[in-house]
């Protein structure tokens, strides 16, 4: 019994349930990212200006990031991401319609920082600091650091949560806390910006949905010579060759499309100190 066209046609499946999940999954990441835009700029985003913080420093809100370096060897230290920390510390807001909202210490909410600013707010170390800092990243736990972005008393920002009376809107569970799986976050989680988020959502949320389109559009053109031309022929091995190379690149589409839509309260800051005092920079 010849098995090549059972198995071709298995083969064939197989490709296109994966093409079809990576771009269900990628769809869904637009779906989400637009449905909070939406919410957002049907006038659920708010300007506002920080009144009050009870945390240290008149802080209101604080994101951070824990990182851990590590070394080569060479006069560098290579930081990567461990945990992102979103943390509401008190305080009010007064909104741009004159509204002050109370916000209780320890209520959930997602500070979003700029993810341009994350970057280039990085603490710099001295030389000398460097000299310790390196030494334990050259060891296998690594050099761990915190990074901190504070949002305090006089800040402008951008703010969802509260309703129209300026009372604290229904907060529920969201996946992004976790990021497993596909990140739907909540349209009724609070969001504290630093920055209009608007823009941000729009670009992200079209990107995923390209990606949607350019995977399944992929796997059209390098499976349509198994059809329009002679089965097992020249131009359908062909195709088959290309399918085994779409099916590598989808793969390597979808972990960047996952990696930039990230929130900004989850995105990747990294980043790379220098042997030389002053020498930094974020990748």
């Amino acid at each position: 019994m010849d098995w090549t066209t059972p198995l071709a046609w298995m083969g064939l499946g197989f490709f296109w349930v994966h093409t079809l999940l990576m771009a269900a999954h990628a769809g869904a990441q637009g779906a989400a990212l637009g449905r909070r835009l939406r919410v957002w700029a049907s006038g659920g985003l708010r300007r506002a200006r920080v009144v009050e913080g009870a945390g240290v420093g008149r802080q209101l809100a604080v994101h951070r990031v824990e990182q851990t370096g590590r070394s080569k060897g060479d006069p560098k230290i290579h930081f990567h991401d461990r945990a992102y920390h979103s943390e509401l510390e008190g305080g009010a807001l007064e909104l741009e319609d004159g509204v002050v909202a109370k916000l209780p210490a320890g209520g959930p909410v997602e500070v979003w920082i700029d993810p341009t600013s994350q970057r280039a707010r990085a603490d710099v170390f001295g030389e000398s600091e460097f000299e310790s800092a390196h030494a334990l990243a050259r060891k296998a736990r690594g050099f761990s650091r915190v990074l901190e972005h504070p949002v305090c008393d006089g800040d402008e920002v951008w703010f969802y949560g509260v309703g129209e009376d300026g009372a604290p809107l229904m907060t529920v569970s969201t996946a992004s806390a976790t990021y497993v799986g596909v990140l739907v976050p909540s349209p009724w989680t609070p969001v504290i910006a630093t920055f209009d988020p608007r823009p941000w959502l729009r670009g992200r949320m079209w990107v995923a949905r390209l990606a949607a389109l350019g995977i399944v559009t992929s796997a059209v053109v390098v499976t349509a010579p198994m059809f329009l031309w002679e089965p097992f022929g020249l131009e359908a091995k062909l195709g088959a060759l290309g399918a085994v190379i779409v099916f590598n690149l989808q793969q390597l589409a979808l972990k960047m499309v996952r990696d930039y839509t990230r929130e900004p309260s989850q995105c990747h800051v990294r980043g790379c100190w220098r042997g030389a005092a002053g020498e930094s920079t974020a990748s």
